[in-house]
C-alpha cells in the first residue's frame, strides 16, 4: 500500500484533520510513521483530530505509532481527539486501556468540539 493511501490530511479551522486509511500492518508500518513524522514537523498548531472510520485494522507497532505521536503534539500543549473508530478497533482500544490515554469522540462535529470548549 502506498504511503499516500496510508494518511490524508486536511485544515479545518486551524485544526490539522488526519484521516487514516486501510491497514496498519508490519508492510507499511514504517510508512505510516514517517507519513505521521512529515505531518507534525510542518503544522504549527498542534491539535488534532484523527479519523479512524476508514482504518479497518492496525498493529501493536501503529498503536505504539499513534502514542508516541500523541507524546509528541502534548510536548507542543496540543492533543489529538481520535474519532469513528470502527467497531472492531473500539474493542481493541477498549481492551487495551487506551480509551484512558486517547481522547475518542463519536464523529468530526465532537472531535472539532472538543478544541472548541
Amino acid at each position: 500500500m502506498s504511503e499516500e493511501r496510508l494518511v490524508l490530511t486536511e485544515n479545518i479551522d486551524g485544526i490539522t484533520k488526519v484521516t487514516l486509511f486501510g491497514k496498519i500492518t508490519a508492510d507499511n508500518d514504517y510508512c505510516f510513521k514517517m507519513k505521521l513524522e512529515e505531518i507534525l514537523s510542518k503544522t504549527s498548531v498542534p491539535n488534532y483530530i484523527v479519523n479512524m472510520g476508514e482504518c479497518t485494522y492496525i498493529n501493536s507497532k501503529g498503536i505504539g505509532i499513534l502514542a508516541m505521536m500523541l507524546k509528541n503534539v502534548k510536548k507542543s500543549n496540543g492533543n489529538i481527539v481520535f474519532y469513528a473508530l470502527l467497531p472492531p478497533l473500539m474493542r481493541l482500544f477498549e481492551v487495551t486501556r487506551l480509551v484512558d490515554v486517547f481522547v475518542i469522540k463519536d464523529d468530526d462535529e465532537s472531535a472539532l468540539a472538543y478544541f472548541k470548549n
